[in-house]
């Protein structure tokens, strides 16, 4: 008549609520106050752990176990193999970038259009607005007077889900690419093209600041090259930079 639930979870404030149903159509005539929740240390979460299948599974073992009369607690693992092959993709996606400049070169407008499956809407959690798909591009960190970016949802049957930094993951890369060609085509340096974008967010300027004074962005050495790309996500910014060289016969 009651249940008791051990387990890790990334969003305990929605998925109890999910977990909970599931177990009732298990469990007919449960109520809630019959079934405790545990939300434990997640450990590696990683987007997966927003589902709830694996509780399922461990719950329909309990029914199982129970009607022969075993009253005893279950513990699931998946091992490795398995927690692979029950896992989701992440999404794939098609992304458009333009970026629209004045004589001097500085960005006036930026246009974004993005084509992805959508992990809420799969779960029938869409909003509309496909948030998670997004992020990255709606919030970039420089300043241009006019934005816009489309979402358009493609459907399919590929499961899919959240995986490290979400809309961030997808958007950034090709928004920092297409800053990149747009230095280039104002002949400007890429460092300094985005610090004159960034003059009124002093916090991501100094991050980018820093990255370009480890990597010693001014200085050059024949056969090397250096790129850098920065980001804002989840309350926190970062920079990544690099510097490539090709091997000599």
């Amino acid at each position: 008549d009651s249940i008791e639930i051990w387990v890790p979870t990334q969003n305990p404030g929605e998925w109890i609520g999910g977990a909970a149903a599931m177990i009732k159509k298990r469990l007919p005539g449960l109520t809630n106050d019959k079934i405790t929740i545990n939300a434990t240390l997640v450990g590696g979460g990683f987007g997966r752990k927003f589902d709830h299948d694996f509780v399922d599974q461990a719950v329909q073992v309990a029914i199982a176990l129970r009607a022969q009369g075993i009253n005893r607690p279950v513990k699931l693992f998946w091992p490795r193999s398995e927690d692979f092959r029950n896992d989701q993709y992440r999404p794939m996606g098609v992304m458009r970038v333009r970026i629209g400049m004045n004589a001097s070169g500085v960005p006036q407008a930026y246009f974004m259009r993005h084509v992805s499956p959508s992990p809420l809407a799969q779960r029938g959690l869409a909003s509309g607005a496909e948030g998670d798909n997004v992020d990255g591009a709606v919030n970039t960190p420089y300043s241009i007077a006019h934005k816009r970016v489309e979402y358009v949802r493609l459907d399919n049957k590929v499961p899919v889900g959240w995986w490290r930094s979400v809309g961030e993951g997808m958007n950034v890369f090709p928004i920092e690419s297409a800053i990149d060609e747009a230095a280039v085509v104002a002949g400007q340096d890429p460092v300094q093209f985005r610090r004159d974008m960034l003059s009124s967010n002093p916090s991501v300027l100094a991050v980018l600041n820093k990255a370009a004074d480890m990597i010693e962005w001014t200085t050059n050495t024949a056969g090397r090259g250096k790129g850098i790309a920065i980001s804002t996500g989840f309350g926190s910014i970062d920079a990544v930079a690099v510097e490539v060289s090709q091997p000599t016969a």
